[in-house]
C-alpha cells in the first residue's frame, strides 16, 4: 500500500521494494521482514488485496476506454514537446497518477506508448502534407533523385556516385572557411528556400520534436526515405529542410565572419611587411 500512495502503481515484484523499507514497516505492524518474501504473489488473495488498497487510495484499474483517452492524451499534450521515450513514459505514469488510474501492465504502456507515437506521427504527417503545394512536394521528391552521373566500368567505385542525392549536398557540412565552401553553402541555401516552405508549417512541433525528425532524415539513405509513404516522407524532408535552413544560415554567417578575419589578418601583414 505504502509503494503504490508513492508510485502511483503497485511493485510487479518483491525485490522493487528497498530491504530498509520492508524492515521499516515490518517494525511498525510487528512481523517479521521475512513475511515480505513469503507473500503469494499469484493468486486470487493479492487481487483481493489490491482491490483493497486501490479502494482505500480512491484509485482504479485502467479500462480500455482510458487507454484510448491516455493515448490522446499523449499526442496532444507531450509528443509535440519530445520523443525521447524515458521522458513520455514518466509523462505517462504521472498523468495516470493525477487522474488517479492505476497505469496498465507495462506490457501493455510499452503498446500504448507505441500506438501514440505512431498516431502522432500520422496525425503530423497527415496535417503536414495537406499544406505543402504540389510544386513544394515535387521539390522536396527532387531531393531524393539521383543525380545523371556517368558511369565509369573500369573504376567501380566512383560509379556508386551514380547515385548520389542532391541530399547528400544539404546533409554536408560547409567546412573550412573558403571561398569555394561559401559558394557551395550559398547554393544549398538556395536549393531550400527555392522549396518555399511556410514558415509557420512546424509551428504547432518543439525543438527536440524537429531535431528528432532532423536527425532521422540526416541519417537514412535516400532510398530508405523513398520507400515512406508519401506523406510522411514530404513531412520528414520538411522538417529536415527547415532545420536546415536555420542552420545554413548560421554556418554561412560564420564563414563569411572568417573571410572576413582572414582578409584583414592577411591585409594587416601585408602593410607590416610593405612597412
Amino acid at each position: 500500500m505504502k509503494f503504490f500512495q508513492h508510485e502511483g502503481r503497485f511493485p510487479r515484484q518483491p525485490a522493487e521494494v528497498p530491504r530498509g523499507i520492508v524492515e521499516y514497516l515490518a517494525q511498525q505492524v510487528d512481523v517479521g521482514p521475512e513475511t515480505w518474501e513469503q507473500y503469494d504473489w499469484h493468486g486470487r488473495s493479492i487481487e483481493y488485496h489490491r482491490a483493497q488498497i486501490r479502494q482505500h487510495v480512491g484509485f482504479r484499474e485502467a479500462s480500455i476506454a482510458d487507454g484510448e483517452s491516455l493515448r490522446t492524451w499523449l499526442c496532444d499534450q507531450v509528443l509535440c514537446t519530445t520523443h525521447r521515450v524515458d521522458h513520455v513514459r514518466e509523462a505517462f505514469y504521472q498523468h495516470c497518477r493525477e487522474n488517479r488510474i492505476e497505469p496498465p501492465t507495462p506490457e501493455r504502456t510499452e503498446r500504448l506508448l507505441r500506438s501514440a507515437f505512431h498516431q502522432f506521427e500520422t496525425q503530423v504527417s497527415e496535417q503536414v502534407f495537406r499544406q505543402l503545394l504540389p510544386a513544394t512536394r515535387q521539390k522536396l521528391d527532387a531531393l531524393l533523385a539521383a543525380d545523371e552521373a556517368p558511369v565509369d566500368a573500369a573504376h567501380p567505385a566512383e560509379s556508386s556516385r551514380a547515385d548520389h542525392a542532391v541530399l547528400h549536398e544539404l546533409r554536408a557540412d560547409p567546412g573550412r572557411a573558403s571561398l569555394e565552401n561559401l559558394l557551395r553553402a550559398i547554393t544549398n541555401l538556395e536549393r531550400v528556400r527555392a522549396l518555399d516552405l511556410p514558415l509557420t508549417l512546424l509551428s504547432h512541433l518543439g525543438p527536440k520534436v524537429l531535431q528528432t525528425s532532423r536527425q532521422r532524415v540526416a541519417v537514412e539513405a535516400p532510398y530508405e526515405l523513398r520507400r515512406h509513404p508519401e506523406a510522411l516522407r514530404m513531412t520528414l524532408l520538411a522538417v529536415f529542410c527547415h532545420c536546415r535552413r536555420r542552420e545554413l544560415t548560421d554556418s554561412l554567417v560564420d564563414v563569411l565572419l572568417e573571410l572576413i578575419h582572414r582578409i584583414g589578418a592577411r591585409a594587416e601583414r601585408k602593410v607590416e611587411k610593405a612597412f
